[in-house]
C-alpha cells in the first residue's frame, strides 16, 4: 500500500532504475506523484486469501516494506512470506536479524541501493531456491502461523 510521506514510491522507483523487475499490488498508488512511472508495474490492488498467497508463492523474492511512520521492525509478512513458501528481502532490523539467518534464511538490506543488489544477484543465482525453504522451515518450526498463534491462544486460554 502506498503511505503518504514513507518513500516506498521513491524507494520501488529506484529498484526498477537498477532493472529489478517488479509487481506491485497494493492501494492508493495513484496519489503518489511517481504514480506516472510506477504504473505499468501495478497489477491491481491488495490481495486476500488465496490471491496473495498465490503471490507470494508466484515471486521469485518478495520486498518487504516496513512503515517508518509505525517504527516497525517486523511486520505481519514478515511471517507470512515464508511461511506462504516466498523468499523474504527485508529491511535489515534487530527484530528481523533475530528471527531469520541473514542470506541463509531471509535477505536483508538497509536502503534501496542494497535491496536492488540483492535482487538481481537473487534472480541469477540458484541459491534463492535454498535460502527460500530455508526461510519457511525457520517460520513454520517456531509457530509463527496464524493457526499456530491461535492454537497457542486457545491452550492458554483454556488450561
Amino acid at each position: 500500500t502506498w503511505m503518504r510521506g514513507e518513500g516506498r514510491d521513491e524507494f520501488l522507483l529506484h529498484l526498477l532504475d537498477k532493472g529489478v523487475p517488479l509487481s506491485i499490488w497494493g492501494n492508493g498508488w495513484e496519489k503518489s506523484y511517481l504514480f506516472p512511472r510506477l504504473k505499468g508495474v501495478l497489477k491491481g490492488p491488495n490481495l486476500e486469501g488465496r490471491d496473495y498467497i498465490a503471490a507470494i508463492q508466484g515471486a521469485k523474492i518478495c520486498i518487504g516494506l516496513l512503515s517508518e511512520g509505525n517504527r516497525d521492525l517486523h511486520t505481519t509478512r514478515s511471517f507470512e512470506v515464508p511461511y506462504a513458501g516466498g523468499l523474504l528481502c527485508a529491511k535489515r532490523t534487530t527484530e528481523h536479524s533475530a528471527l531469520y539467518l541473514e542470506d541463509q534464511e531471509a535477505v536483508f538490506w538497509s536502503d534501496a541501493e542494497e535491496c536492488a543488489l540483492h535482487c538481481l544477484r537473487l534472480l541469477k543465482d540458484n541459491r534463492r531456491e535454498e535460502i527460500r525453504l530455508s526461510g519457511m522451515r525457520k517460520v513454520r518450526m517456531i509457530g509463527a502461523g496464524n493457526e499456530d498463534i491461535c492454537r497457542k491462544i486457545m491452550e492458554e486460554l483454556y488450561v
